[in-house]
Parts: structure tokens; sequence; C-alpha cells
């Protein structure tokens, strides 16, 4: 049987079950349903009687003929060996896989391990499909040499993607640090490697982007509304106001938002400095009147979703906007040659250091500044005894910024 056959088949809308081999059958529904059933024979334990079978492995064309073929003679090798396919399913089924045949198989096990420990498991498994597994996805583990992992950095290590490359190189060991812990494996291929094999040490940022070139920047962001968009633009703009990491503010729902009080109640869960902290609580993060128009105009513009910044498009992963959308708006701007040559690149972080460096020249408190940043500052027996949540400095500072960055957010686009 080949595939130009079974599309005849199909597009004739015929009924039953067509033989393709090695007792391999296309079944076709009165509903139409195109199916992969192998059907087999098998000796009934203490007689010389013989049992016919069947099992079900896939629809086509989810599962094409040539991946329908190859199963087809797994479960004849597998009946020869004496075992019954049809009840190895059902087991598998009921207690999962316990067998591991590839590399592609053992990240599944590796992601939905990550999925239970960090929040950003989705980092793993896009860098995984997209850069690891055309490589050596159909690997055995124990078939990967460092060869290979050096064969597949050198296709990652392009200009423009070596922080990829380190990251690339960093979850190979951690995939295959988890192949040790499964007993697939004895020995790691990927550490071996350090990041002078990959991307290179990468240099730590330091970047603090001036008032007057900030200026420029969102002026560039006006002009090119249509490509940059009007909800990066208030992101970058509430970013710069609540000094808050990126993610703390891009899975934010919009019920945490209290206009009236003039309050943002940001959960715990989602603070960064609270996973090390003994004492969770939220935050109550104060909203100066230009953050409650910006808010505002969010909320509308979210439309019927829970979240301040939904999803743009359909996303397997997030309902909010995904993490990468901010930086990726940024950097296609600079690909684009958008911003005027005065302007050196920067990333949605720098924004963060922005307004750290700008509170440190206007003199305003070293201690009260770091914890507007949310980093963790206080010992655990201070977190006990001193319950202030820095409200009023948390305003103050809040304000200092907004009088010189509302000038430059808030101009209308000419």
């Amino acid at each position: 049987m080949r595939d130009s056959e079974i599309k005849k088949i199909i597009k004739e809308k015929k009924t039953g079950r067509f033989a393709a081999g090695n007792g391999l059958y296309l079944r076709i529904s009165k509903e139409l349903s195109v199916t992969w059933v192998i059907r087999y024979t098998v000796k009934l334990p203490g007689t010389n009687k013989t049992s016919r079978k069947e099992i079900t492995i896939g629809k086509y064309p989810s599962v094409s003929l040539h991946q329908a073929g190859l199963k087809a003679l797994e479960v004849k090798e597998s009946v020869k060996m004496g075992n019954d396919p049809a009840i190895e399913a059902r087991i598998e089924k009921a207690i999962g896989k316990c067998e591991i045949n590839n590399v592609d198989e053992l990240a599944v096990e590796w992601i939905n391990h990550k999925k239970k420990n960090i929040k950003t498991w989705w980092r793993n498994e896009r860098y995984y499909e997209k850069d690891i597994s055309p490589s050596i996805g159909l690997m055995k583990p124990k078939e990967v040499t460092p060869l290979h992992i050096k064969k597949m950095i050198e296709k990652v290590s392009v200009p423009g993607r070596m922080t990829v490359a380190n990251d690339v190189l960093q979850f190979a060991k951690e995939l295959f640090d988890y192949g040790i812990r499964l007993n697939l494996l004895q020995f790691n291929p990927a550490r071996v490697f350090t990041c002078k094999d990959a991307g290179g040490i990468e240099d730590a940022r330091d970047r603090a982007i001036p008032l007057d070139e900030l200026e420029v920047i969102f002026a560039t962001f006006r002009k090119h509304y249509l490509k940059f968009g009007r909800d990066n633009y208030l992101n970058c703009a509430l970013l710069l106001a609540f000094m808050c990491r990126k993610t703390e503010l891009s899975e934010s729902k919009i019920e945490e938002y209290d206009l009236i009080n003039k309050i943002w109640k940001m959960p715990e869960e989602r603070i960064e400095a609270m996973k090390r902290s003994s004492k969770k609580k939220p935050i109550n993060v104060p909203l100066e009147p230009e953050v409650v128009e910006w808010i505002i105009e969010l909320k509308y513009r979210a439309g019927c979703s829970p979240y301040l910044f939904p999803s743009r498009r359909s996303s397997k992963r997030f309902d909010h906007v995904g993490p990468d959308t901010l930086n990726t708006a940024i950097d296609n701007m600079f690909k684009a040659g958008l911003f005027p040559d005065t302007v050196k690149h920067f990333t949605v972080h720098d924004l963060r250091r922005t307004s750290r460096t700008l509170l440190q020249n206007l003199d305003f408190d070293y201690r009260a500044a770091e914890i507007c940043m949310g980093h963790k500052v206080m010992k655990t027996s201070e977190e006990t005894y001193n319950v202030d949540d820095f409200f009023h400095k948390r305003r103050e500072a809040q304000r200092l910024l907004l009088d010189h960055y509302a000038p430059i957010i808030n101009v209308a686009s000419g």
C-alpha cells in the first residue's frame, strides 16, 4: 500500500479494513475515522489453541504509513518472543510507559519533571524541540557521545545566538543527568563541555539608559506604534515605574489592581524574593495617578481576559503574554534598524536597572530602593519582627521616578 492509495480510498469514502502487509490494516469507520490496526495471533497459555487479536496504534495521518509499518514489525517481533502486545498496551496505559527507547522519550520524562519544580519549564521544552531533538532526538540515550553534543552545539553557536548556545548546552547536561538518575546511561556526554565550547563566557550587563536616550527610545516606539504595539509601550512604562521583574508584571491579573485604593496586591507566589523567604506574604505596591491611567487603558484593551497583558494569539502554554514577547518586540525594532544610531542595544531587564540607577542618582535611601526592587535585604530575624511593608517608601520612590518618566512617556503620538 502507498500513500496515494490511502488518499484515494479516503477520497472515495470507502469503509472497511484495507491490508497494508505484516498484519497492518487501515480501518475506515462509517463515520470516516481513519485508524491503523495491527492484527496478530498468539498462543493461549497452557493450550495448543491460538487467539486472533488486534491493537489500534493511532490515526492516519498523525501516524504515517511508514511509522505504522515500523510499529507492525515491532509487534511481529514481540509476538515471536511470546509477548502479547495488547496486554502490554493495557499495562502501559495503566501505569505509564516503563521503557525509554530514545532521547525524545527521555526528554518527555525530563520536561514533566521540570513542570513540577520550575515555572520556566517551557524554556526547556522550547530549546529541546528546536535545538536538541533535531540532532539527537531519535538516538538511544546511551549511544549519544560527546562528539554528537559537539556537533549539536556547533549548529546553535552562530552570531546572535551565543546565549542560546549556552542555554542549550546547560539543558543537555540536565537532560542526561536525569537519564543517569533513571539508569539509562552511566556517563553524561554533555558534561565534558563548558560555556567556552558553546556561546562563551557571558559578561554581566551594566546598561542603565540615560534619560535623554530613554526619551528617544519612547519617541521611536510611538513613531512605529504599529510595529511595536501599545501594550508593549505601556508594559515598558510600568516596568520603569514598578522596578519589578518582567514576569511579575506580565502574569498579573486585573483583579490584583485595586484602582479605588490605588494599590496593586502582588501575590506572594509570583514574587521572586518570597521564594527564599521564611515569611511569605503578598506585597502592596502603590499606584500613582499616571500608573492608574495606564492600567485603566490596559484593562480596556484586555477585553474579557482576566490578565492585564493577555496573550495576543492562541498559545498552548500561556493565557497571558509570553515571557519573550517584549524582548522579541524590542529586538525586532533593532533588527529593522528603526532606532537612531544614538540608541545602543538594550534589553527589558535594563529598564529595571535604569530605574534603580536613577534612584541612586537622586540620593534615595539605598535599603528602601533595594526593597522596592524586590531584593531580599532583611535577615530572617528582622523579617519576623519588622512587619513594615515599606508602602510609603515605595510610593515615594515611584513618585520620584514618574516625575522624570511621565513627561517622556505621556506624549501624544505625532
